[in-house]
């Protein structure tokens, strides 16, 4: 929820290998705030669970991605989930700077 209406959703979920994907899907409304968003997830990933990195799933359909990678995700790979398939991206603990993805 922000100012009362939904936002749209994510977190962290585990992926295979014991890793750990990020996701966030944010109502058109709220796409300003996604950075924010982003920032706290990959906080709690970096800072609190000391994880050495994070996952990212595109769909093969989605083209524009210049939004992760200016975030520092990097292509990981091609991956299939429930026979869709799937960019994986995926950011290093040394790619990540908490100000600039946190938004400040």
């Amino acid at each position: 929820m922000i100012d009362g209406a939904f936002a749209g959703w994510g977190g962290l979920q585990n992926w295979r290998r014991d890793e750990v994907e990020v996701a966030l899907v944010l109502r058109s409304t709220h796409w300003g705030r996604g950075r924010v968003i982003l920032g706290r997830f990959l906080g709690t990933t970096f800072v609190d669970m000391q994880l050495d990195s994070v996952l990212a799933l595109m769909p093969k359909t989605r083209k524009r991605l210049r939004a992760l990678e200016r975030l520092g995700f990097t292509y990981d790979g091609d991956d299939t989930f429930r026979d869709q398939p799937f960019s994986r991206y995926r950011l290093a603990r040394a790619g990540y700077l908490p100000c600039a993805h946190a938004g400040g």
